[in-house]
């Protein structure tokens, strides 16, 4: 149990920065859905915003992981400034050709006329590429303050920059602000802090040098190489649903793109669930490695995925239980709640990717990363697959509903193929307990709302009671443990 409350602690860490990231999403929500009348205008962000996250991926080429993995056994490895100095090229001659193209690519992407909108994010893409390696440097040296607080001082200066001028200047009435290019000033807001942050980092970043060691690229890019397929995947699962969305869904561009912004809002209330994840991948990347050759590693990962689950699905709980009493708190303009249906698919769909993030360990614990590759891959299949065939019809129902099937294809596969080369004895369950409970109290809660016309307050009384259950059933043993270390105590 020490070394799971030793991960618990790294991941508090490394949380505090995740959940301040993840909510810059959530607490700009309220801002962007009130200025953003245009459901569309939305719609073009978290569309653009996707392709960021898929530019980065392809920018960085995972290469920081072949970095845990090779600097954490070799302390002289010349793997830092030889991962730093092709990221730097790539980011540079990338990020140039988007700029010179981004009409041609706003076009493509059917946003014609937003070229301005794809040249700030070229800049951001290559920014953002160029600080994962520093950020990867201090979470390989235990620094998570000094990386908590780099990541704290982005998230911030973008949020106030997002009110400076969506709401501040605006108000003013300042004669440089331009209403017609609102959706500009959150790329701008972005591109400053981005800017802010690798100059934080210079420090890290500047260390070693630069170089090319052709032993040391050929290694590290055959590590990274199948986890780059792996990280694409996830970018395609996840950030690229909306641009799916304006290809396939049903209706004119105009309601392709509404259907977007509602989407693109609607999805944020799964922060609560993707920031966890977030943070536990922060802390867990490293310290897997590190706790492999321990001699009760595999015990140890298994009880980690069975508490990770059952604190997975109390988030879903509390979410989807006190949803109805914070919605229109963040989500100002009520016709973006069109989508919340979503809302319990795409959080068990998170559920399952952070299973899959605990199960697929070992192909980077046995360097059988071609592993993740082929579980990547059947991912994306999966993903086109069912966006094609539910898109057209169902809009983001179809796309929530791909997310799902293609996470848990994922995970069960990952699975089945890491109990041949590293079998785990994952306690199946309890996670299987953990997820059947969670749903069930969820479809308790919907039945119960649907049968009786309570108030507010007798609605909120009642699932707070069917929390507590859940809470009760997996964690009351462990509540009363830590009550009597405090009576000893």
């Amino acid at each position: 149990m020490s070394v799971i409350k030793k991960l618990a602690g790294e991941t508090a860490l490394y949380g505090l920065s995740s959940i301040l990231a993840r909510l810059v999403n959530f607490i700009l929500v309220p801002l962007h859905t009130a200025v953003f009348k245009e459901r569309g205008d939305y719609g073009v962000v978290g569309q653009i915003y996707g392709w960021i996250a898929l530019g980065v991926v392809l920018y960085t080429l995972r290469l920081e992981t072949a970095y845990f993995r090779y600097a954490s056994q070799d302390p002289r490895s010349a793997s830092y400034r030889t991962i730093k100095t092709s990221i730097a090229g790539i980011a540079l001659m990338g990020s140039s050709l988007i700029f010179l193209f981004s009409g041609p690519i706003a076009v493509f992407l059917d946003i014609g006329g937003y070229g301005f909108l794809i040249r700030l994010a070229a800049g951001i893409i290559a920014l953002d590429a160029l600080c994962e390696l520093p950020f990867a440097r201090l979470r390989l040296e235990k620094r998570p303050r000094r990386f908590v607080a780099i990541k704290t001082i982005n998230i911030l200066l973008n949020v106030a920059l997002n009110f400076f001028f969506l709401w501040w200047l605006p108000g003013r009435g300042a004669g440089s602000f331009d209403e017609s290019q609102l959706v500009s000033y959150v790329f701008l807001a972005n591109l400053i802090a981005s800017t802010v942050t690798l100059m934080l980092l210079s420090k890290e970043f500047l260390t070693e040098g630069f170089a090319l060691d052709r032993k040391e690229i050929k290694k590290v890019f055959n590590y990274s190489l199948p986890l780059l397929i792996v990280g694409l995947a996830g970018v395609i699962d996840d950030a690229m649903t909306r641009q799916f969305l304006g290809w396939l869904a049903p209706g004119t561009l105009a309601e392709k793109q509404i259907q977007m912004g509602e989407y693109n809002a609607c999805v944020k209330f799964a922060v609560f669930i993707s920031l966890f994840v977030q943070a536990f991948r922060y802390a867990a990347e490293p310290f897997f490695f590190k706790h492999m050759n321990h001699e009760n590693a595999r015990q140890d990962y298994s009880r980690i995925t069975t508490w990770f689950t059952r604190f997975l699905m109390l988030g879903f709980v509390v979410v989807l239980l006190y949803l109805d009493f914070y919605k229109n708190l963040i989500v100002r303009t009520p016709e973006y709640l069109r989508a919340l249906g979503i809302v319990p698919i795409v959080l068990l769909a998170n559920v399952c990717l952070g299973i899959y993030y605990n199960v697929s360990n070992w192909y980077r614990l046995t360097d059988r990363t071609q592993y993740g590759m082929y579980s990547a891959l059947v991912g994306v299949g999966l993903t086109l697959g069912f966006n094609l065939l539910l898109v057209p019809r169902y809009g983001y129902m179809g796309t929530a509903w791909s997310m799902l099937i293609c996470y848990f294809g994922m995970t069960l596969i990952t699975y089945i193929w890491g109990q041949k080369y590293y079998p785990v004895p994952y306690e199946l369950g309890k996670i299987a307990g953990a997820l059947f409970s969670g749903i069930a109290i969820y479809l308790v809660s919907l039945f119960l709302k649907n049968q009786f016309n309570w108030s507010p307050w007798s609605q909120f009384l009642v699932n707070s009671l069917l929390v507590g259950v859940y809470i009760f059933i997996f964690f009351g043993n462990l509540i009363r443990e830590q009550v009597k270390r405090v009576r000893v105590s």
